[in-house]
């Protein structure tokens, strides 16, 4: 175990050297330490799908890497169109976003729940700083449209991973949107998911639940499960909790620059994720509702109620921080 700590920690430090680098054979070489130490990640609790994700996603992550080194390469001289958006496209196809995004939901929702927790969190930061260099704006418009597709692919899952997969990747183009306007708006929206998505990992890690149909493990509907509810209300982005929050800024700055039509899309997309998680919500209730009582479950540690107390109190900071951004 400690050895998967000391990956950890160089896993970390490999995209802190990326996007601190300020050339772009640093960066390179920082998704290339990334990489490595990702992989050997992979092989830490092993299981039958060991060797197919860490095939696949060398494979993905090797050969983006390749065409964006010459990418980088040929960049030095020549600046075109065509050039730019090929970047932006090997860049996408790293981050497993949309319309790449078929080798993200099949690998991710056959990792462990560490691996998948950095995957969709951890995983985004370095190419998205690196996407930031060169975001072409009207690959925006691409990334919503396929979204869209992607949203829509989502309505019939039942395997938790590939919904919250899912999800992440309807959150990119929020991001990404983000990141064309105010990287301290993409910082805090950045934390703050990744803050959500901890509890919500840790809450179907420690219940064991992969699919929509084990929820009838939540026998009573207590404190706890009531936690649940808050935190799936955040990842929807209903207000007054935290989810909401950077969501309601970044319409503010689109709308304030004129892209009504970028927001309003991206508005729309969201009402096809929260109809998921209204979903896992019905079932949650329909199953809790048969009152079967198969098992009696441990408690939690107290720390997942401070964190919820937060995105129940969040309401509070916004307008200070609204005033401050």
């Amino acid at each position: 175990m400690y050895n998967y700590y000391l990956f950890l920690f160089n896993l970390i430090l490999s995209t802190l050297i990326s996007i601190s680098s300020n050339s772009w054979f640093g960066m390179w070489l920082g998704m290339e330490m990334n990489l490595m130490f990702f992989i050997a990640m992979l092989n830490f609790n092993m299981n039958k799908y060991t060797s197919e994700i860490s095939i696949k996603y060398f494979f993905i992550q090797s050969i983006s890497s390749m065409i964006l080194l010459y990418m980088f390469m040929y960049m030095y001289m020549y600046k075109s169109i065509l050039e730019n958006l090929t970047f932006n496209l090997i860049i996408l196809l790293k981050m497993g976003s949309a319309p790449f995004h078929f080798w993200f939901i099949e690998t991710s929702s056959k990792l462990n729940w560490n691996n998948y927790f950095l995957l969709i969190s951890w995983q985004k930061i370095n190419p998205m700083i690196i996407l930031n260099y060169s975001l072409m704006f009207y690959i925006i418009f691409t990334i919503i449209f396929m979204n869209l597709i992607v949203s829509l692919m989502s309505i019939n899952q039942n395997n938790l991973k590939k919904i919250i997969s899912y999800s992440s990747i309807n959150n990119m183009s929020w991001m990404l949107s983000m990141l064309m306007l105010n990287e301290m708006l993409w910082i805090l929206n950045m934390i703050i998911y990744m803050v959500i998505l901890t509890f919500t990992i840790y809450f179907l890690y420690f219940m064991k639940i992969n699919f929509m149909n084990q929820f009838f493990m939540l026998l009573n509907f207590n404190l706890f499960n009531f936690n649940l509810f808050f935190n799936l209300f955040s990842m929807m982005g209903v207000p007054p909790f935290i989810g909401f929050f950077p969501k309601w800024l970044n319409i503010q700055f689109l709308n304030y620059n004129n892209n009504y039509i970028i927001s309003t899309s991206m508005m729309i997309l969201t009402m096809f994720m929260m109809f998921m998680y209204m979903k896992m919500m019905i079932n949650f209730l329909m199953m809790n509702s048969l009152k079967m009582n198969f098992m009696k479950l441990m408690m939690p540690p107290s720390f997942i109620y401070f964190m919820n107390w937060i995105n129940i109190n969040s309401m509070i900071m916004m307008p200070y921080m609204y005033m401050y951004y």
